[in-house]
């Protein structure tokens, strides 16, 4: 297995082949309206025509997911249900669901397994930091989930920035940005700098 982040457009990865599976989390109203759900949208179109097929407001489809095959079959993209509405963060609370994130890429798993009779290291998969944007999830935690699931797979995580990953400091050469400081700081906040995982989001 191969887990690594890298500065980049995951949305990019996937048009280039650079990867040929994404995945990221949606809610379960069919909106795709935020983080980098619309920006997927727009890219990928047939992305949004699943989440589309699927029942608006049902609250069954937390932990499960749609795909569609993209760029003539040679990439396919997984719509995660792993939050149910988009409204708590207002209130200063989480909308991401750790069960139904998941479940949901359990049930990505076990949908890439069934597409292949080798070795599924034959899959280049890239996430966005899923679940830990607007979603409010704790990194630490969805990393764990990551690994755990797909620990026989080759997996990017894609960031923006280099101060996006777990882990970076800042150089010592010179005085930090106002925006490397408040990146650090709600890395702080959430928990992405205080290293350590476990299985917590299953309890």
């Amino acid at each position: 297995m191969s887990f690594k982040y890298k500065v980049g457009d995951l949305i990019e990865a996937a048009k280039s082949g650079e990867i040929n599976v994404f995945g990221h989390g949606c809610n379960c109203f069919c909106t795709m309206g935020s983080g980098i759900a619309p920006l997927i949208k727009e890219a990928f179109p047939k992305m949004y025509a699943a989440d589309l097929k699927t029942e608006k407001g049902d609250k069954t489809k937390l932990g499960t997911c749609t795909m569609a095959f993209l760029n003539d079959g040679s990439l396919a993209g997984f719509n995660l249900y792993s939050q149910y509405g988009y409204n708590r963060r207002k209130q200063g609370l989480r909308d991401l669901d750790y069960n139904a994130l998941y479940d949901s890429m359990v049930e990505m798993k076990k949908l890439l397994q069934s597409y292949t009779d080798g070795p599924m290291d034959t899959y280049r998969i890239g996430f966005p930091k899923i679940g830990a944007g607007l979603a409010g999830g704790d990194w630490n935690v969805i990393e764990a989930m990551i690994k755990s699931i797909f620990f026989d797979c080759d997996v990017t995580v894609y960031v923006l920035k280099e101060w996006e990953i777990p882990g970076y400091y800042p150089p010592d050469d010179g005085a930090l940005t106002s925006e490397q400081i408040a990146a650090i700081r709600e890395m702080t906040k959430c928990g992405l700098s205080t290293g350590g995982t476990g299985l917590s989001w299953l309890n």
